[in-house]
């Protein structure tokens, strides 16, 4: 159904778009089309006419499968045991090879790559920053793919997940004196 106001057609189920090349698409029922070929689901998912469908989830995928940029992740909870905290996704992002999780007292860190904590190269939906001092933090999360050459291409970075440490950890302790006693011991002395 043409849109002459906008310039877009409406796409009916079972429609299908040509694109040069012969490439088929068979959009879902109610997407748009634009007069440059782009079509937009109702959803918000977009095919540009070069085949690469842009998900709503941040993932991006052409038209024989092959994911081009994986999924923003979404992080669920941050569960904080004394001066550890664990941060949890809610699920694996669409097309992720891996993930690396930042925290930070500064909420702007992405902009800013100020960060207190980084975990890299994480394969699970989890991961554990270990003695986090007390203070209010912000997790964030990107997840990654590996492209042709080998080198990472990220997604964007999750919203923030505020969450806050509440136990004092304790100062490394500093050693006064070490001696080694008669018996074959030795003895620490700290400040």
């Amino acid at each position: 159904v043409y849109n002459p106001g906008e310039g877009t057609a409406t796409i009916h189920e079972g429609n299908t778009v040509t694109y040069p090349g012969e490439m088929l698409v068979t959009p879902a029922d109610g997407s748009v089309i634009s007069l440059i070929g782009t079509i937009t689901a109702q959803d918000g998912t977009v095919i540009t006419s070069d085949g690469v469908t842009h998900r709503t989830d941040g993932a991006e995928v052409a038209y024989d499968g092959t994911v081009l940029k994986a999924a923003v992740p979404i992080i669920r909870t941050v569960e904080v045991s004394g001066n550890k905290a664990k941060v949890i996704l809610t699920e694996e992002a669409y097309g992720a090879q891996g993930y690396d999780f930042v925290i930070s007292t500064n909420k702007s860190c992405i902009v800013d790559k100020d960060y207190d904590k980084v975990s890299k190269n994480i394969t699970e939906t989890e991961t554990d920053f270990v003695y986090v001092q007390k203070e209010v933090y912000y997790a964030y999360c990107h997840s990654w793919i590996k492209g042709a050459d080998g080198k990472k291409i990220f997604s964007g970075w999750s919203e923030p997940y505020r969450f806050e440490v509440t136990e004092t950890t304790p100062a490394a302790p500093v050693i006064q004196k070490v001696r080694k006693n008669a018996n074959g011991t030795i003895t620490v002395t700290t400040v």
